[in-house]
């Protein structure tokens, strides 16, 4: 979805929006997701844009096994 296609519809509607999904370790917010939104079939994916905040999150967060 990143690239402007949903991959459930092949549409090429889609949007970005910030998400009201905050990553937090303790009190402190880690970092904040964006929604990527289609506006044909209503599917909708959130990524963290920041690629440091991924290493944030392998260092404080546990892995699923």
């Amino acid at each position: 979805m990143k690239k402007g296609t949903c991959p459930k519809c092949n549409s090429q509607e889609v949007y970005k929006a910030p998400s009201n999904l905050k990553i937090s370790i303790g009190e402190k917010p880690v970092t904040w997701c964006f929604a990527y939104i289609c506006a044909n079939c209503g599917y909708n994916e959130e990524y963290i844009e920041n690629p440091k905040d991924l290493s944030k999150i392998r260092k404080k967060c546990k892995k699923v096994e």
